[in-house]
């Protein structure tokens, strides 16, 4: 049959034509725009099904196109949610062209959405509709739009009001102005057409006395921003987000300069004139506050846009190399040559749940995975330049919300990261690595292995984690070189303490966050914190690669200096292709299993913690890739493990002393303790709720009986 909409290009180059609509399917409309060609590669990147719709006013031809108001309601019926950024994206549009922005039509088609069944509809609005001056506006501020193109956006927004509900949330994003690099390149754009006149030799000429303000915001952030409106949880059925970059708020004289610093550094002479005196009615800045405080995280800054865009500008003039974008950034490669954006729809899925290994799959579906393997390998078609180790570096990236100084080597496994991690750290022969007592004995083991001393040091009570005041009274005595974290049981440490106590003592810092991926902390932001991250995949953990996988994660200078070091080529590290393709096909599966760990885990603690078990302290949420808990005090954890084995129930004592076990010498006191009481009962994102009803039935039982 048909797909119901006819323009959903994307989702049918992959579905069989009788395939019937996904059940997370998220619509753009203007998806060839500016921010909508970024937005539906990210979108499809983290494991979304994509439908399109685009009236093509901009391409070289109006064939194939379609208009958003044409779409019925039957047209809309499977879409969970719909991202609107079709319509006029200028004042200069509207004041030309007037009748082409019409608020009544963008209500029709909420109302149309609404009554199709879509969950959430997000509106692009404009920051434009405050016009208040140097003061950063908050979303309640008095609005007063300057143009056509600013009221007809206030006015659609208040229309939408009327058309959210219960169960139709309606999200406003008023965002600040666009800049930087886009398949959909808008060269008007204030930063983006300096840019391009600093790249041709012009001098910035202002149109006015340069004294108005401006929020900006780079067009990647804003297309996050569109994802995180798309899929957040709120409180209310309309909310209303300014959207706007961390360093976002400039005059467009303080704007002019910034173009000019930067392309300075690029070797570009660029000159600033005299502004012309005449004042600009248009003046406004943004406060993203409350869109910071639902999660949003903006990692683009001002200058790191503008050194980005002036140098796709001087590739594609031939005045610069290609390569100088980084060897790890294949896909920005790929939009330079025409290509756009990352389409892992155009690949062949791998259709894989989460955290199961191939071959326990039923036999239909091990046939099209076998299918889809036999087509992989006959064609090398992921040895293509970016392939799915790409789109698995950019998810991850995006999960962990790392910023754009950033980047991500996808690896064999956790071990070869932190082998690089140590390296890059400065960790060579004779060095003395601070590792937690109480960890996987790869971490200590690594460290013997790069020739280093590991240093073990104590945990806390509660979370089981390495401890910050262990570690400060380790590093004020100056013989410590680096310091490597783990999260314990998927459980996160408190990177801010032991970040103050590494820093204090100028000691790298190093993340193992093999265990916790998905899971979500109180600290800031992970690159602020941590200098390396390290991070691993397998079938026992919320995500996997087909049995392993990692990444390593670090400033991309870090990265490529990693990448152009002979010593650390002699071995294959970096992640198979094979890897990548489960690991991006299972992405879809990361927070549902995440949620659904957490979930055994809370009644695992709902039978024993009665019983006097101790259960791990989370702040945040945990991945919960174990479910590890402290026997009573009195009991003997190895006595009850056994009882439990007579019982049929697979619990284990987890993660001994490192100390312990490789004999790095004694154990520190809370260590001890835990090593010698915390007992892990049976987890896994598979484990079946009649599995699981089984074993907490013989587990009331042991607990219960007199012996």
């Amino acid at each position: 049959m048909d797909c119901p909409i006819g323009l959903w290009n994307a989702w049918m180059m992959t579905a069989p034509t009788d395939s019937a609509v996904s059940s997370d399917v998220i619509l753009v409309t203007g998806d060839l725009g500016y921010i909508g060609s970024v937005l539906v590669g990210r979108l499809r990147a983290r494991g979304h099904d994509v439908a399109t719709c685009d009236a093509r006013w901009f391409a070289s031809t109006v064939d194939g196109g379609r208009s958003f108001q044409s779409l019925s309601v039957a047209d809309l019926v499977g879409v969970t949610a719909i991202v609107h950024l079709a319509g006029p994206s200028s004042h200069q549009t509207v004041d030309a062209f007037p009748g082409l922005s019409n608020p009544a039509d963008v209500a029709t088609f909420a109302e149309r959405a609404r009554q199709a069944g879509v969950d959430r509809f997000v509106f692009a609005s404009s920051a434009a509709v405050y016009n208040g001056g140097e003061a950063a506006s908050i979303e309640s501020s008095p609005t007063s739009p300057a143009s056509g193109y600013s009221s007809a956006k206030l006015d659609a927004e208040r229309l939408l009001v009327d058309v959210a509900a219960d169960g139709f949330d309606v999200v406003v994003c008023r965002l600040a102005s666009c800049f930087g690099w886009s398949p959909g390149l808008r060269p008007e754009l204030l930063i983006n057409r300096m840019c391009a006149l600093a790249v041709d030799g012009q001098p910035l000429r202002l149109s006015s006395n340069g004294g108005s303000w401006r929020p900006f915001v780079h067009v990647e952030d804003a297309a996050n921003a569109f994802i995180h409106a798309a899929t957040m949880t709120t409180d209310s059925s309309f909310s209303i987000f300014n959207v706007v970059g961390s360093d976002g708020n400039l005059t467009v004289a303080e704007a002019a300069a910034r173009v000019a610093r930067v392309a300075g550094s690029h070797g570009l002479e660029v000159s600033v004139p005299q502004p012309d005196p005449a004042d600009d009615p248009r003046s406004y800045s943004l406060d993203g506050t409350a869109f910071s405080d639902a999660g949003f995280v903006p990692r683009w800054s001002i200058d790191d846009g503008i050194s980005d865009l002036l140098l796709r500008l001087r590739i594609e003039r031939g005045e610069a190399s290609a390569t100088e974008l980084g060897v790890s950034r294949v896909d920005r490669l790929r939009q330079l040559a025409g290509v756009g954006h990352f389409d892992c729809s155009a690949t062949e899925h791998l259709s894989l749940p989460g955290s199961v290994s191939p071959f326990s799959l039923p036999p239909g579906e091990l046939a099209d995975t076998t299918a889809a393997l036999h087509t992989m390998l006959a064609t090398s078609r992921y040895r293509l330049g970016g392939g799915h180790a790409t789109v698995a570096e950019q998810l991850l990236a995006d999960e962990l919300e790392l910023p754009h100084s950033w980047g991500v080597l996808g690896m064999r496994s956790g071990t070869d990261s932190l082998v690089r991690a140590l390296w890059l750290a400065g960790v060579r022969p004779g060095s003395r690595v601070a590792v937690p007592d109480v960890a996987f004995h790869a971490v200590a083991a690594t460290v013997c292995l790069a020739g280093a001393e590991p240093v073990v040091i104590d945990i806390t009570a509660d979370t089981w984690n390495l401890c910050p005041a262990s570690l400060e009274t380790a590093a004020a005595s100056g013989s410590l070189d680096a310091v490597i974290v783990v999260d314990n049981y998927g459980t996160p440490a408190d990177l801010t303490g032991l970040s103050r106590v590494c820093r204090s003592h100028d000691l790298p810092l190093i993340l193992d966050a093999c265990e916790s991926l998905g899971a979500t902390r109180p600290d800031p932001m992970i690159a602020d914190l941590v200098d390396y991250v390290a991070m691993s995949f397998s079938f026992t953990k919320p995500i996997h690669a087909a049995g392993m996988g990692g990444a390593l994660c670090a400033r991309t200078d870090e990265l490529d200096r990693a990448e152009s070091t002979p010593l650390l080529l002699v071995r294959q590290t970096r992640l198979p292709e094979i890897n990548a393709a489960y690991l991006v096909d299972a992405w879809r599966h990361l927070h549902s299993n995440i949620a659904r760990l957490n979930e055994i885990y809370r009644r695992y603690v709902d039978l024993v913690v009665p019983h006097g078990f101790v259960p791990q302290v989370v702040e945040g949420v945990s991945t919960r890739i174990h479910a590890p808990f402290l026997v009573p005090e009195g009991l003997d954890r190895d006595e009850l493990l056994a009882r439990l084995a007579d019982a049929g129930v697979a619990a284990t004592g987890q993660f001994p002393s490192q100390s312990r076990l490789l004999e790095l010498g004694p154990v520190p006191a809370v260590a001890a303790d835990v090593d010698q009481r915390v007992v892990s009962l049976p987890t896994g994102s598979g484990l079946t709720d009649h599995a699981l009803a089984a074993i907490l039935d013989r587990l009331g039982d042991v607990l219960s009986s007199p012996d």
